[in-house]
């Protein structure tokens, strides 16, 4: 695997009152999660297992905000999870950018997380 996931309390070397970053406290670098797309001021996202898991979705994030859009599949449609800090103009502009790519998505959810998880 050419990174490491590993939970992430304080920085290496850093004192007990280090204000963590929001990817430290979870336990990821921004580095290590993969962004699939990039398209109208949008990064598309797919965090890794074991932190993340089924149904197939992507997290959609633009300036501070973010969304959580579950990617249609044969058995359901679009949907949301949840919103961050993001105007309802933009998160329905993130809706038509995963609905028009769905496929593709789709395609590299399950090239993470493989096919049982898309349910």
């Amino acid at each position: 695997m050419p990174f490491a996931l590993r939970p992430c309390l304080t920085s290496p070397g850093a004192g007990a009152n280090r204000v963590l970053k929001k990817s430290q406290r979870i336990g990821y670098s921004w580095s290590a999660i993969p962004t699939v797309l990039q398209l109208r001021g949008f990064a598309v996202r797919i965090y890794l297992p074991p932190r993340e898991c089924g149904p197939a979705h992507v997290h959609v994030h633009r300036d501070v905000g973010s969304v959580v859009i579950g990617l249609p599949t044969a058995t359901s449609e679009l949907w949301i999870r949840r919103v961050f800090e993001m105007r309802d103009a933009t998160v329905i502009a993130a809706c038509r950018v995963v609905e028009e790519y769905a496929d593709f998505l789709l395609h590299a959810w399950r090239r993470y997380h493989g096919d049982a998880t898309d349910q």
